[in-house]
């Protein structure tokens, strides 16, 4: 897992001191200093993984209890909300606590969150059809 930075003029790469087995593919930057980053682990236990720079370091963010073969393909932040999509899961972010909504049979791919009442995650049902999802409430 490669983890790059632009600054203006050129990429360099960022050690992240994380497991080598970390496959990223999602990122989100609020500021300078507060970064966030999902995807999984692989090998013989593949999880999901997020997790967040505060400038100083990347950190793995703990989660609710992971089912095995969990990955994070979407990921929205808004204001002190966080979600992140992965196959049959929504992991949110409340400001306080993660908590898992599960939703079988739906592999998301991609998120964004305009504010923490205005998100929207797209992917695909176990049909093969195209499905898009919106929160807009609490």
């Amino acid at each position: 897992m490669i983890v790059a930075h632009w600054d203006g003029a050129s990429w360099r790469e960022v050690d992240t001191k994380l497991e080598p087995v970390v496959d990223l593919g999602q990122v989100r930057a609020l500021s300078a200093t507060n970064l966030w980053a999902a995807g999984s682990t692989y090998g013989t236990a593949q999880r999901g993984i997020i997790v967040h720079w505060d400038r100083r370091a990347w950190r793995r963010v703990h989660t609710a209890p992971q089912r095995e073969a969990d990955g994070y393909a979407g990921l929205a932040i808004a204001g002190r909300e966080a979600w992140a999509f992965g196959y049959d899961d929504i992991e949110h972010w409340d400001g306080q606590r993660w908590l898992r909504t599960h939703m079988k049979g739906v592999g998301f791919a991609g998120a964004d969150a305009l504010s923490p009442r205005n998100v929207w995650a797209t992917g695909v049902n176990r049909r093969g059809g195209a499905v898009v999802y919106h929160y807009a409430c609490r």
